[in-house]
Formats: structure tokens, C-alpha cells, sequence
């Protein structure tokens, strides 16, 4: 039998610690039941301005995950996850034990900044 779960709208970086604590549970789900692939239909991050290491700690976190199972994720809503949001993973730059899957969506995104919340523009 394959094990699934679903797991949505993260928005890991609006509040990266209350991310973290449901992640963590999410994991420890993963790991106590023997689940094959966890799915993940988009909104992972939240914009793409992060604080300090957010963003690569984001990555860590679904690096991590992937070492228990396939991670599949949808990329969500344009203003969340962005074109270049899950690139080290495509590219084959993180090494995970199981695979990640990014299903990219048919929306067209040519910025691919990543805002750091020292470098945000300032807007009027």
C-alpha cells in the first residue's frame, strides 16, 4: 500500500517559527507512519521577501524531508512561490535520498528575485 499525505499553504515564511513547529510534527508524521510521498499543492513560501536565512532553511527543512520519503510539490500561487523558488532542487543541487518532484504551473514568472529583508525596495 502507498502512504500519502497532503500538506498545503505552509507560507513557511510569514512565520518561520510556527512553520517550523508544524513542520516538525509533519516529519515526525512521515517518520512514525511510513508515509512513501508527501504532496504539496503549492504556497510553500508566503512572498519572496525573507528575513536573514529563511529561505535556506525552507530548503533545509524540505531537504530533511526528502531523506524519509518523495517530496511533490505543486508551485502555488505566483506571488508565493516564485519561478526560481525550488531552482538548487531542479538543477539537482540538493542531494536527497528520495526524490523532488516540482511541478511547475502554467503561469508565466520571469522575476526571480529573492528579496532579503535588508534589500526590500522600498515602495512608495
Amino acid at each position: 500500500m502507498i502512504k500519502l499525505l497532503c500538506t498545503a499553504d505552509w507560507h513557511a515564511n510569514s512565520n518561520y517559527d510556527s512553520f517550523k513547529r508544524s513542520y516538525e510534527q509533519i516529519l515526525d508524521y512521515v517518520c512514525d507512519n511510513d508515509i512513501n510521498a508527501v504532496l504539496k499543492p503549492g504556497d510553500v513560501f508566503d512572498s519572496r521577501i525573507f528575513a536573514g536565512n529563511q529561505y535556506t532553511n525552507i530548503l533545509e527543512d524540505i531537504k530533511l524531508l526528502a531523506n524519509y520519503c518523495s517530496v511533490i510539490i505543486s508551485q502555488g500561487t505566483p506571488s508565493h512561490d516564485f519561478s526560481a523558488s525550488f531552482s538548487p532542487f531542479e538543477k539537482g543541487l540538493i542531494k536527497t535520498d528520495y526524490p523532488v518532484h516540482i511541478i511547475n504551473n502554467h503561469w508565466s514568472d520571469n522575476d526571480t528575485t529573492v528579496y532579503y529583508i535588508d534589500d526590500v525596495p522600498d515602495t512608495p
